[in-house]
């Protein structure tokens, strides 16, 4: 009588041992499910999301050709928006990802870009709104040095919101880069090259006043060659220009020397490309015609080689309007010579050009060039309104202004 308790009690903690093995393999195997679960889940997140990339980076590559399309379409002037780009599951090269995109207008007549990216189950859209660059951003711009004389006033006009302030800019370090003197007014911000001191690089005596700040910039701005319209290049030549015409379309000439009170005059659309020299002398002018006598008159001029006028000679826009007389300097085009009191109504870019002011000039407009200097004082207006581009102005391109997905 006394062992049986013993042998129950035995059996009972082989009983329990049993149990508690169940339950770990229970544990484990809940733990196990769980994990494998998780592990899945994982694994189908991250499939997801893989996809989810992918399908986003066909929306973008979606994105950029059509903004390549924009661009090309904008080459080509007077500018057509009968047939905007659109492209409907293109493939990526090498991946079995596609995207469709398609270019339109909001109510405020801007060009929107939608574009859809797709990868297996996942797509991703994306919308941009498109803006103008121009390459007149700055009233002022030197890649190697601005020279500015006692006097000189440099202020803008045709701001959009009354906090917008003109910016001129070099893309040198170099000491004196910036080289101001007595009363020399700058109504606005000054930049200078990227890791540059403006201590050193402005030299400004301390009458100089510069109603903004100083900025370095973050990298050198890019200004490229002005790319010559071909539809300019394959014209054939007028020649030589000597005396007094009329210009109401494109043209092409081997040089202009206008002398004598002899007239250039555009009354009409006109793209000029002067392949050699250009000089305007002795009370000769170029003279764009009142919008009262033709509103679509305008000039672009392309000046393959130095451009001089001299003796009174004039350019004479008599718009008054900026953006309707703009002078492109070429890769050749290394001098601009002011050598006569002048007002200008115009903007000018030319990047291999040392613009020189030998008389007193008053510059309504925006000067982009290697570099100026002034044997005078002169003032200059930035015409603000030169900054936001058209569809058919020259040398603009189109560039994502608001983004989201």
């Amino acid at each position: 009588m006394y062992k049986l308790p013993y042998k129950l009690h035995h059996s009972n903690g082989k009983g329990s041992a049993i149990t508690l093995v169940l339950l770990a393999v229970v544990i484990l195997l809940v733990t196990g499910i769980g994990l494998l679960s998780i592990g899945l889940r994982s694994q189908i997140l991250a499939v997801r999301t893989t996809s989810d990339i992918a399908a986003r980076m066909a929306a973008d590559a979606g994105l950029v050709e059509a903004i390549y399309k924009m661009n090309e379409k904008l080459q080509i002037k007077p500018w057509d928006e009968s047939s905007l780009p659109s492209a409907t599951n293109e493939s990526l090269p090498n991946s079995e990802l596609t995207y469709s995109y398609k270019v339109g207008q909001d109510l405020n007549g801007d060009y929107v870009i939608v574009s859809v990216g797709s990868s297996g189950q996942s797509t991703k859209q994306v919308e941009c709104k498109l803006g103008i660059e121009s390459p007149f951003d700055f009233a002022m711009f030197g890649s190697r040095y601005l020279s500015l004389k006692a006097g000189t006033t440099i202020d803008g006009y045709n701001f959009e919101l009354p906090t917008e302030k003109l910016k001129i800019g070099v893309n040198s370090i170099e000491a004196g880069a910036i080289f101001a003197r007595l009363g020399v007014l700058i109504d606005g911000d000054v930049f200078v090259g990227p890791g540059g001191d403006p201590n050193i690089v402005v030299d400004a005596q301390n009458e100089v006043v510069i109603t903004g700040d100083y900025f370095v910039l973050a990298e050198a701005r890019p200004l490229p060659a002005v790319p010559l319209p071909t539809h300019l290049d394959s014209l054939p030549s007028l020649g030589t220009i000597t005396t007094s015409m009329t210009l109401s379309g494109n043209a092409k000439c081997d040089a202009i020397s206008l002398t004598n009170n002899a007239v250039l005059t555009i009354n009409g659309p006109v793209s000029l490309y002067v392949i050699g020299k250009t000089k305007i002398d002795t009370g000769a002018q170029i003279k764009i015609v009142d919008a009262t006598i033709n509103p679509d008159a305008y000039l672009n001029l392309y000046l393959g080689n130095e451009f001089t006028i001299q003796n009174g000679g004039m350019l004479n826009n008599n718009t008054k309007d900026t953006g309707k007389f703009k002078m492109y300097g070429l890769t050749n085009c290394t001098n601009f010579a002011f050598l006569t009191d002048s007002i200008l109504y115009g903007a000018v870019y030319a990047p291999y050009a040392n613009f020189s002011m030998l008389n007193k000039v008053e510059i309504y407009g925006a000067l982009i060039v290697e570099c100026l200097s002034q044997q005078v004082s002169s003032n200059f207006h930035y015409d603000a309104a030169l900054q936001r581009g058209k569809v058919n102005d020259e040398f603009v391109e189109f560039v994502i202004e608001r983004w989201r997905e």
